[in-house]
């Protein structure tokens, strides 16, 4: 999961163990490239915003729980 965001086209993944000052400079200019950019704007646009994520979460606890103490 973590490098979700290469998958898609958004993002680099790299360990952190790896990771040395040249390494980040070269992601960060990687991913900042305007194609990276286009490509980000793109995927925004079909996620969730935070407030459906939160309201799917709490339909989901509460549905449990009703599920719980009715079954």
């Amino acid at each position: 999961m973590g490098n979700c965001g290469e998958t898609v086209g958004v993002g680099t993944f790299r360990r952190f163990s790896t990771t040395t000052q040249q390494t980040l400079v070269a992601d960060l200019r990687t991913i900042l490239a305007p194609q990276y950019v286009a490509r980000a704007r793109e995927v925004a646009t079909q996620m969730t915003t935070p407030a459906e994520s939160v309201a799917a979460a709490a339909d989901r606890v509460e549905n449990y729980a009703r599920l719980r103490t009715v079954g």
